[in-house]
């Protein structure tokens, strides 16, 4: 199957690629480099994701669901939590679902954030498609912007460092030598072309 082109790459996280100068990185031998989403040095190679729905953030940062066994996956609809007075343990699976809302009550969103986090990181369809809705509008409510960084080619020497302060780097191609180590935090991705390590 024929590489796709860096330029098409972008467009999958709704990037123009013409708004990107696109350089490469490299790390000296040794050194410690720093990258966070107010870098002055490397503006020019940072742009924010602003995910339209919860299958944006699975797809940038998420688990894939090819990655989980198949015919393993139950649709979830609770505990959903409508409002304090009701206890989780009454509520229990009996399929209620959560509006697409103008705002949303404190017990509504940890219920939310819950779902969310299975959808990204567990297969999607654990999380019942009825809940979908709520999970975008209050995902649209939270004006999330996600910092990216886009290189074209990154090279990390031996014993250097590249420490990235945000969720997704991004490059063409990916070269860490022996001794050599990118950081990220949880829940962090690297979208890359190819990475090898010498």
């Amino acid at each position: 199957m024929p590489q796709q082109t860096i330029e098409t790459r972008l467009k999958n996280f709704n990037i123009d690629p013409s708004q990107i100068k696109l350089t490469d990185l490299d790390v000296a031998a040794n050194q410690t480099m720093l990258l966070t989403s107010t870098d002055p040095v490397h503006h020019d190679s940072i742009a924010f994701l602003e995910p339209k729905s919860i299958t944006d953030i699975k797809r940038w940062i998420g688990i894939p669901d090819q990655a989980f066994a198949q015919g393993h996956n139950v649709p979830s609809v609770g505990p959903v939590v409508m409002h304090p007075t009701i206890r989780p343990s009454i509520v229990g699976r009996s399929g209620i679902v959560i509006p697409p809302l103008p705002a949303f009550h404190p017990d509504q969103v940890a219920t939310i954030k819950n779902m969310a986090r299975d959808f990204i990181y567990g297969h999607s369809a654990n999380v019942s498609a009825a809940q979908i809705p709520a999970l975008n509008k209050w995902l649209d409510l939270q004006k999330i912007r996600i910092p990216i960084f886009i290189f074209r080619d990154i090279h990390v020497a031996s014993g250097a460092v590249l420490n990235v302060k945000g969720k997704i780097l991004f490059a063409n191609h990916i070269t860490i030598d022996k001794g050599g180590l990118i950081r990220l935090g949880n829940q962090s991705a690297i979208h890359a072309a190819g990475i090898k390590g010498l």
